[in-house]
């Protein structure tokens, strides 16, 4: 593992988020976002770690659901920075139920997930709101802390970010 890697693994193991903003790094984290140690490392390997949080690949897989895809390709841009391209983890798991058709409603503070409701004429993305369930209890349920703290984040707003320059 790289020094980048590293720096990178260390900040989500701490609950943050490290996000691409052009040449620059956003850091969204509790307690440490003022820590001389973390911005020293994120200079140190700035540029390394630009190239790891290339969000390009980061797109809202179903563009023909167009009322919520801005919120998506948020939360998915959240949920890369926070770890990666792991299929098994938070994005893994996000990218699959929003393949499936999951669209995103805004709550007082947050958003939530919810299952798609087909137009007339489309075949339902899932056979039951039972198999909506068991499915979102298998992908999304071993990483509900994570979720929640990326829906909110979605919403929050972009000058609660900290810029490393």
């Amino acid at each position: 593992m790289t020094a980048a890697e590293e720096t990178l693994a260390a900040l989500r193991a701490r609950g943050s988020l490290l996000l691409r903003d052009g040449d620059s790094l956003r850091l969204r984290g509790p307690g440490h976002l003022n820590d001389p140690a973390v911005r020293a490392a994120l200079l140190a390997h700035k540029r390394e770690i630009l190239a790891l949080l290339d969000p390009s690949a980061v797109v809202d897989p179903r563009p023909d659901l167009s009322d919520d895809a801005a919120l998506w390709a948020r939360l998915l841009t959240l949920a890369w920075a926070r770890d990666g391209s792991d299929r098994c983890g938070v994005y893994g798991s996000l990218l699959g139920m929003r393949c499936l058709g999951v669209r995103l409603t805004s709550g007082v503070h947050t958003l939530r997930l919810q299952a798609r409701r087909e137009p007339p004429g489309e075949p339902p993305s899932w056979a039951t709101p039972d198999q909506y369930r068991e499915e979102r209890a298998r992908w999304l349920d071993p990483h509900r802390e994570a979720v929640v703290s990326l829906l909110s984040a979605a919403v929050s707003a972009p000058n609660s970010l900290v810029t490393a320059r």
